[in-house]
């Protein structure tokens, strides 16, 4: 059986690293938490950055899955874990429907939609509570905290981020690596690198998001 490395110490990586203690116990051997090398943790079956390449060196069949939102963080990992397999885990009171496509390395949470013919890329992140509308599609490592809604027919570019309880109107397309903050409504559409938020009275588009 395969070990699985949930990368991250906190926030959805805790709740990958449960779902699959909880859920995939058939597929997996062990689940370890990778964290940084001066992070402590209260969790068993912990492994620091500078420890992974000797484990993966070390061990057959190691699977990964990245539980954290920061984009160059995401891209070294990515990287650094080659040649090991990425997984996705969906949690078992997600619907995901039959016609609808997932890639490989990504989290589905608890209660999450993704709806008919909807493509999903590699490595993103739908949190609890999220839906994901028919026909939509989305690039490679997108993250929608928990309650974000995209509604059907839209595009969503790469590395983009929704923020918690946010929301797209039908149709409407969202650029890469964009950050759309969280209880934002999103009626037109975005380019490439905008932030946008409705914490400054009314929905404003700024020039550059900055990582």
């Amino acid at each position: 059986m395969r070990l699985l490395l949930v990368i991250g110490g906190g926030s959805t990586a805790l709740e990958i690293r449960e779902c699959a203690d909880l859920f995939y116990k058939d597929l997996f051997e062990k689940v370890y938490n990778v964290i940084g090398d001066n992070e402590k943790s209260t969790l068993s079956n912990i492994i620091h950055d500078s420890e992974v390449d000797s484990f993966i060196a070390n061990n057959n069949e190691v699977a990964f899955i990245i539980g954290f939102t920061n984009q160059k963080l995401r891209k070294l990992f990515n990287e650094k874990l080659h040649a090991c397999e990425p997984v996705s885990i969906v949690h078992p009171t997600a619907f995901i429907s039959p016609s609808a496509t997932i890639g490989e390395g990504s989290y589905v949470g608890a209660t999450a939609v993704v709806s008919s013919n909807t493509r999903v890329g590699k490595g993103c992140i739908v949190n609890i509570g999220v839906s994901v509308g028919h026909d939509a599609v989305v690039g490679d490592d997108c993250i929608f905290n928990p309650g974000a809604r995209i509604s059907g027919h839209c595009q969503i570019g790469s590395r983009t981020l929704f923020g918690a309880n946010s929301f797209i109107f039908q149709g409407r397309t969202v650029g890469e690596d964009c950050a759309i903050d969280a209880l934002t409504y999103i009626d037109r559409d975005i380019e490439d690198k905008k932030l946008c938020t409705s914490n400054v009275g009314g929905m404003k588009v700024f020039k550059n998001r900055i990582f």
